[in-house]
């Protein structure tokens, strides 16, 4: 699956970027905010999960595997190419890790980290690559982070190390 979709991992990166670059946040540490509520939708949940406080910490509004659906669903709409997962693969790590583990291919062994490869880490969180992995630590863009200084969580570039992930994917 790897080649075919070289071009459309190059666009998501990009595209992560343009988000990052927009300064996206939460408002209220609730994972909500306008553009945290477009990645939510593009994903599929309803507004009224959306609008009930009760489902703030639950999978349907964790938004830092939506976020990352977002950016591969713009880069899929910009040329044309279909994505081969639905948005609810990314709802949390176990559902990619379930992805995975049903396309086996898919899955990346090793220190073989590539720009738009999509990982889960242990506790559910899920990002993007932006980068090849030196000594198992890869550099990456996500959502619902905190950065430093950064007294809200949104869009942060980060650095992860591989032995943290519970999986990686690459389309």
């Amino acid at each position: 699956m790897s080649a075919e979709f070289d071009e459309l991992r190059t666009l998501a990166v990009e595209i992560a970027g343009t988000e990052l670059g927009r300064h996206v946040r939460e408002i209220g540490m609730q994972n909500r905010g306008p553009r945290v509520d477009v990645y939510l939708r593009t994903a599929g949940v309803s507004q009224s999960t959306m609008n009930d406080p009760t489902q703030a910490g639950t999978e349907a509004r964790r938004w830092c595997g939506m976020f990352i659906y977002f950016c591969y669903l713009q880069a899929s709409n910009r040329l044309n190419k279909p994505l081969p997962f639905d948005a609810r693969a990314l709802w949390s790590g176990q559902r990619l890790n379930a992805w995975g583990r049903a396309n086996p291919s898919t899955i990346v062994a090793g220190d073989d980290v590539q720009a738009g490869d999509i990982f889960a880490i242990r506790n559910n969180h899920i990002g993007m690559a932006t980068g090849p992995a030196v000594n198992h630590i890869f550099p990456t863009i996500e959502g619902n982070q905190m950065d430093v200084g950064q007294p809200w969580e949104g869009i942060a570039r980060k650095r992860q190390n591989i032995a943290n992930c519970r999986i990686i994917v690459r389309i």
